[in-house]
């Protein structure tokens, strides 16, 4: 029987007598802290212990056996700037795992005041964890330089100075085809939101297996968030959330066929044809947002076998939204709603009702019905009237396009005047057609509080007036009426005194036409 275990002894010289975990130290332990300058030296005989500690990362890692697992732990505060090219840190010994301690800004913190500055990664199977890279100058070239294969950065962040921009903060690259392959970036925040970025991701080499995972990427790219131009391979970018404010840019832009998949992402940028461009990834659950206090919508926006031709497109989402002027004539038709799409849980109640369905489909002429209050007849709308024209006609509503009217009828609401008035309704056309009495005159001398007016739709008979009873609807024939006006028409005087409030029920005959309250 086996006897074992994961856990060993170690008497580091420096330090302590301890028991370790074979997984996370199966090789040497080196400690860093720029602080120790009392205690610690970039030499041999230090470094073994915190309280002892070598002074930089490049040194420490000179210091790692290749292949063997060494760790270099970076001290809650340490801190180095790096103002030259000559000075930026190299992790360059395999397998090496660099892991900074502390919090917030008492994690290690890199700054970089030299914009060919950076961190570089040219040794396999290295890793960077929990380190906090700032930008010192403007213009940064790159803060992360990935060139080997395996490497993993996790639980970093990435932040811009006051005004001050990295233009690329990680770019996996490698310097030639698959020189950078299986990198992983997972739960990093990359932050760039002023002026200057242009990607927080450049995938900049054919690599195979890179993951981009979980992390939070905010700011004005003039690229992308992520982006590549390579056709990568077996890619996955997965649960990122990703926000672009620079107008007409991407979130993330695959512009040759990397193949992979892209799941999960949460996306912002200004429109939703300029999101998510995802080379030949295999799209699933990705979704995007142009808008402060709107709801996203699915990225990529067509797919094919789900919407069919000429159904729901881009072009229909305003804002974020389909509203009335975005469903063109016929937009939504019957093929677009396939068997089941829309069944009895998805209408409200009273949502769609009959008298808004044709036999066939939803079209743009009972989408017009939005226009008023809808009922099974059409839609009723409504004008009061400031008073009765005195010896003139009064336009009470407006039509535009051409409407089918199935009934009009006034309400007298304040009572009419003592003085004889033959009043009538007219049709008045703007177009090459005349004026048209739609009723004979009917005298409204005195006409009480809560007396009905109505028109039989013969244009011979006079207008019906009838005490505030039960009474069968007059209006017998509809009646067609083009664009233009409907007026009240008095050939007296009342003195201003009498109000009607008028309703017109009516139904669109062409897309667009309505009635309105002149």
């Amino acid at each position: 029987m086996g006897t074992r275990t994961a856990l060993f002894s170690r008497n580091q010289p420096g330090g302590v007598f301890s028991i370790q975990d074979v997984l996370e130290h199966p090789g040497d332990i080196w400690f860093v802290d720029s602080n120790a300058t009392t205690t610690g030296a970039d030499s041999v005989g230090y470094g073994k212990s915190p309280d002892a500690p070598f002074l930089t990362l490049d040194y420490a890692v000179s210091q790692c056996t290749a292949s063997k697992g060494d760790v270099v732990y970076l001290m809650p505060g340490h801190a180095e700037t790096i103002s030259s090219a000559a000075l930026s840190p190299g992790v360059d010994v395999i397998g090496v795992a660099v892991v900074g301690l502390g919090k917030g800004t008492k994690r290690a913190t890199f700054t970089f005041t030299h914009v060919d500055g950076n961190v570089i990664v040219s040794a396999a199977s290295c890793s960077l964890r929990n380190v906090l890279l700032v930008v010192g100058v403007d213009s940064v070239v790159e803060l992360v330089d990935i060139n080997a294969t395996d490497f993993t950065m996790e639980d970093c962040e990435f932040r811009e100075g006051s005004a001050l921009q990295f233009l690329t903060a990680i770019d996996v690259n490698g310097g030639a085809a698959n020189a950078a392959d299986r990198a992983v970036i997972r739960h990093c925040k990359i932050i760039g939101e002023a002026a200057g970025p242009a990607n927080a991701i450049e995938l900049g080499e054919v690599a195979d297996g890179v993951v981009i995972e979980g992390n939070w990427i905010s700011g004005d790219f003039s690229t992308a968030g992520i982006q590549s131009g390579s056709a990568l391979t077996n890619l996955l970018i997965k649960d990122n959330y990703i926000r672009n404010v620079n107008a007409a840019d991407w979130a993330i832009e695959l512009t040759a066929a990397a193949t992979g998949l892209c799941v999960g992402n949460r996306l912002a940028a200004d429109a939703a044809a300029t999101t998510l461009d995802p080379g030949s990834l295999m799209c699933v659950d990705n979704e995007m947002v142009n808008a402060i206090d709107r709801s996203s919508i699915p990225v990529p926006t067509t797919a094919t076998g789900v919407l069919p031709t000429g159904a729901i497109g881009a072009a229909s989402f305003a804002a974020g939204a389909i509203d009335a002027a975005a469903i063109a004539n016929d937009a939504i038709d019957a093929t677009a709603i396939a068997t089941g799409a829309i069944d009895a849980d998805a209408i409200a109640d009273n949502a769609i009702d009959a008298g808004a369905i044709a036999a066939d489909a939803i079209t743009g002429v009972k989408l017009a019905l939005s226009a008023g209050e809808k009922t099974t007849d059409g839609v009723v709308v409504t004008k009061t009237t400031a008073a009765l024209p005195q010896t003139a006609a009064a336009a009470i509503f407006t039509v535009t396009g051409l409407v089918l009217v199935r009934r009009i009828v006034g309400y007298v609401t304040t009572v009419i005047g003592a003085v004889a008035n033959a009043t009538k309704l007219v049709g008045n056309s703007t177009g090459a057609g005349a004026s048209t009495d739609l009723c004979a005159t009917v005298e409204l001398n005195a006409a009480a509080v809560d007396s009905r007016l109505e028109i039989t739709g013969t244009f011979a008979n006079a207008m019906v007036k009838i005490v505030d009873i039960p009474a069968a609807h007059t209006m017998a024939t509809p009646l067609v009426i083009p664009p233009g006006t409907i007026d009240v028409n008095c050939a007296g005087s009342d003195g201003g005194t009498g109000r009607v409030r008028w309703s017109v029920t009516y139904v669109p005959l062409e897309a667009g036409a309505q009635i309105v309250a002149a």
